[in-house]
């Protein structure tokens, strides 16, 4: 399932950074890692940017950045699989689905809609 992070870095984010990114890499310990689409904002913060991962290799954002060089600042989840993360809500609370997300995650598996 896909997971976007907003990931801020120590450093500036760059094309050949985007390039590593959406070629896959393995890291030092060759751990092999896929594609992770980075998004380098216009007119964004330039140590800041969406990540994308297919993945869950603990802490992965984290390694797959100081695999190019850049120690990671802060990192947010926003969005795990169709649902979009309300960052009103507080660190460690939570909030009931939406029946769109409902929808959303029961097409995701191959669901029919919920039978009552």
């Amino acid at each position: 399932m896909e997971k976007t992070y907003v990931v801020e870095v120590d450093g500036v984010l760059t094309e050949a950074d985007v390039r590593r990114f959406a070629a896959g890499m393995v890291l030092d310990d060759g751990t092999r890692l896929r594609a992770a689409p980075l998004e380098i904002v216009p007119r964004g913060a330039p140590n800041m940017a969406p990540v994308t991962v297919t993945e869950g290799k603990y802490p992965q954002v984290s390694r797959m950045f100081l695999a190019v060089g850049k120690a990671v600042v802060d990192v947010k989840r926003s969005r795990i699989g169709p649902i979009v993360l309300d960052q009103a809500v507080p660190e460690g609370a939570v909030r009931p689905i939406t029946p769109q997300e409902e929808g959303a995650l029961r097409a995701m598996v191959g669901l029919d809609k919920k039978k009552r």
